[in-house]
């Protein structure tokens, strides 16, 4: 089962949430995905936006964070979360570089997000 998540993070607790209503840890979340389907997860999307670069962060996807270091911390914390999770057999962060500042598709406005 391939499932594309943009969860939001609780740094100070350290903890990848569920969704901005449901602060469950996503390892909970994936656990009831994985028993519905019978199949073990593959989180195939996910990212992280820090807000101290020249991309915008105003369409895309991915939870923003305050900075860099932020953005790191973060995605050490989801892969470290994936990797306890016995359901989840792999996880893909999606883009290995920033989008253009002007955006992935100028004339359209898409993703700027980093």
């Amino acid at each position: 089962m391939s499932v594309n998540i943009y969860p939001p993070v609780d740094l100070a607790n350290g903890v990848i949430q569920t969704g901005s209503s449901d602060t469950r840890p996503l390892a909970d979340r994936l656990r009831e995905v994985s028993g519905l389907a019978g199949r073990p997860v593959i989180v195939s999307e996910w990212s992280f936006c820090g807000q101290d670069t020249e991309c915008p962060n105003t369409h895309g996807a991915g939870f923003k964070v305050p900075t860099q270091a932020d953005r790191a911390a973060a995605a050490r914390l989801m892969v470290e979360s994936m990797l306890r999770e016995p359901t989840v057999v792999g996880t893909i962060h999606f883009r290995w570089v920033d989008m253009p500042p002007l955006g992935r598709w100028t004339l359209t406005g898409g993703d700027d997000s980093n």
